[in-house]
């Protein structure tokens, strides 16, 4: 008899073991998003650009809020009216059909900026390896002069990785820094991309 309540008793303790490590795998393979999990959004920006710099859209693109979309900003100067919005399906079809698109104006001469998907990723968004060479940090902008920026006005309340690559010393002057900032917002349990806004030096 005793035997039997013991089988039983241990029967019972890896039953409650076992409950609790699948509880434990379930709430791993949850987003960072989730309420109870804090998000490192620096593993999730750095995320975003190994996509980019591997040039896999479809991956990118998991990343991109299914709704609202992604604004791509070619200024620290986020402008709503001329600046870029476009959902995961619209930059599939942009980098299937290789088609030019309209994705703001220059801030230096004024003049529109019609690039097809690759270029503009290129010369916008991963135009230097800021995986190896940039500055990281969160929630906090580089200030420069000659490009202010107005994220806090625009995104209040979202979170937001600055990537900031302070140029080749031996180079320009210093006036070849660049700075890519990715913005997040978390709905439920995941954490989306709503924002991709760069900027550099301008004359």
């Amino acid at each position: 008899m005793k035997r039997n309540l013991g089988i039983l008793a241990l029967i019972c303790v890896l039953a409650l073991f076992s409950s609790c490590n699948s509880t434990n795998k379930t709430d791993k393979i949850k987003n960072l998003a989730d309420s109870t999990v804090k998000v490192d959004y620096l593993v999730v920006a750095n995320n975003v650009l190994k996509s980019v710099k591997e040039k896999d859209f479809t991956a990118f693109v998991e990343f991109i809020h299914p709704t609202e979309g992604v604004r791509f900003s070619v200024s620290a100067q986020v402008d709503v009216k001329s600046d870029k919005t476009l959902t995961k399906e619209q930059i599939l079809d942009l980098n299937k059909s290789k088609k030019k698109t309209k994705w703001g104006i220059h801030e230096a001469i004024g003049d529109p900026i019609n690039l097809n998907i690759s270029d503009y990723f290129a010369q916008y968004f991963y135009d230097v390896d800021y995986l190896k060479l940039a500055k990281t940090q969160l929630n906090t902008s580089t200030i420069n002069p000659t490009s202010p920026s107005n994220i806090k006005e625009i995104y209040p309340n979202l979170e937001f990785v600055e990537f900031y690559y302070p140029g080749d010393g031996n180079k320009n002057s210093g006036l070849d820094w660049t700075n890519l900032t990715l913005v997040f917002k978390n709905e439920g349990d995941k954490t989306y991309l709503v924002g991709v806004i760069h900027s550099e030096w301008t004359p």
